[in-house]
């Protein structure tokens, strides 16, 4: 899917590119700002992760899972075109850390994390013997 929005899109210019990028975003931030804040608390939808069977409030799909979505497109659309992503620890590391440490909650099991890379974080248990894991974040 995002090849077929590169092709469809590839004649176009980098500003145009841009400008669109921006209405999109702006007007899909403004439609996440006026969902009402009780809806974003507690309205749940069921969501099946694995085992898991889990509710996620609206305010966790919009704030998190949204986020979390378009950070993971722009990897893909770098790869798409062949080039490396900017990465930062500031911003890339956050959301990464993020992920790992939902991951941790998760799974239930003591484990450590270190992710290496431009985007990494390390995630520590209070378990001395909990098992530690390096792998690389990007």
């Amino acid at each position: 899917m995002t090849q077929e929005q590169i092709d469809r899109t590839a004649a176009q210019s980098n500003a145009a590119l841009v400008a669109e990028c921006r209405s999109l975003t702006t007007r899909a931030a403004r439609g996440r700002r006026r969902v009402p804040a009780p809806v974003r608390r507690f309205v749940k939808i069921r969501v099946r992760m694995n085992s898991l069977d889990e509710r996620w409030s609206i305010g966790y799909l919009t704030d998190t899972i949204l986020t979390r979505d378009a950070w993971l497109h722009r990897i893909d659309l770098c790869r798409a075109i062949g080039v490396d992503p900017v990465l930062t620890q500031a911003h890339d590391g956050r959301i990464i850390g993020d992920v790992a440490s939902e991951w941790q909650r998760r799974h239930g099991q003591p484990c450590s994390l270190t992710l290496t890379g431009k985007a990494g974080s390390s995630i520590v248990d209070d378990d001395p013997d909990a098992p530690h894991l390096e792998l690389d974040s990007f």
